[in-house]
């Protein structure tokens, strides 16, 4: 055998899941579950029910419905990733996690899409995204050097509430649907990648980009 033509195989990523399902990060190229968070490569953040508004320092909106024990484990598990500087990814309730814990608040009610729908990236690109929250990532209050938005919609909710129903700004915004904070490594999307299908074209262009964002995340490209 030509040891030259061998194949070679490719360590897998060690991805340690903490929130809903171990399965919702198995749309990850090359990736296997890692129970122990300090062997892990990344850290995945899953989606489900809203963020602790205490967390950003703001009281409830009526429509808030938070999981204290999520809230618990899933902080204790950012601040262990963010203090051993192992990369963070948060998929929905996830993005919202690390965006609130990166130093930025949330918008806590907004029109939810419950669809598929086009979103615009900083290279000029369009992808078709899933959404299915009520709330989503602010983080335009924070320094410009703490975060980074790489995907947005315009217009496509008409309210943006904080926790005492009012709008959370004056000034239109894009909503943010991709969002990188480099200070803790952490990558949001809004969307659920692992609700995408390979055998629909337009599906397979967007699990495409979110792979590509979580090598650039990995190696520090975003």
């Amino acid at each position: 055998m030509d040891k030259s033509k061998a194949l070679v195989k490719v360590p897998k990523l060690k991805v340690h899941v903490v929130g809903s399902a171990i399965d919702d990060a198995d749309w990850i190229e090359n990736s296997e579950y890692e129970p122990d968070i300090f062997k892990a490569q990344l850290v995945v953040f899953t989606g489900g029910a809203d963020v602790s508004p205490a967390f950003y320092g703001e009281p409830k909106h009526p429509k808030t419905s938070c999981a204290a024990y999520r809230d618990y484990e899933e902080s204790a598990a950012f601040e262990t990733a963010n203090a051993h500087r192992i990369p963070m990814l948060g998929i929905c309730r996830g993005a919202q996690l690390v965006c609130a814990l990166s130093g930025g608040r949330l918008i806590q009610h907004q029109e939810n899409p419950y669809s598929r729908h086009p979103i615009l990236t900083i290279d000029g690109s369009e992808y078709i995204m899933t959404s299915c929250h009520h709330q989503a990532m602010f983080p335009y209050e924070m320094g410009k050097d703490q975060y980074k938005v790489l995907g947005w919609t315009e217009g496509m909710s008409k309210i943006h509430q904080d926790g005492e129903g009012k709008e959370i700004s004056d000034k239109p915004f894009r909503e943010v649907e991709v969002a990188y904070f480099p200070k803790t490594q952490a990558l949001g999307i809004q969307g659920h990648p692992e609700w995408l299908h390979e055998r629909d074209k337009r599906d397979a262009k967007t699990l495409e980009y979110c792979n590509e964002l979580v090598t650039n995340l990995l190696n520090k490209k975003l």
